[in-house]
């Protein structure tokens, strides 16, 4: 993607904020037209998810649903 930076973009915020955004929303559009499988993930990205992959099976850890995990969430945060 490239940089907007020119003086000329500097100097008159209201096009630099219109080319940042054009900018913005042509790399969403990349993002979303690429195929998962080919983005780049790090070795210790695939760690960590290996281990927490490991846990589960193992029945170390287990899984929760969004509305469990709020809950126990919000119920943590009144505590005193």
């Amino acid at each position: 993607m490239d940089e907007v930076t020119s003086p000329e973009l500097r100097e008159n915020s209201g096009t630099r904020d219109l080319v940042h955004y054009e900018k913005f929303g042509e790399a969403a559009d990349d993002f979303r037209l690429c195929d998962p499988s080919e983005l780049p993930v790090p070795d210790w990205h695939r760690e960590i998810l290996a281990e927490r992959r490991r846990r589960i099976e193992s029945g170390e850890a287990t899984i929760s649903s969004w509305e469990d995990a709020k809950k126990r969430l919000n119920e943590l945060g009144n505590e005193d």
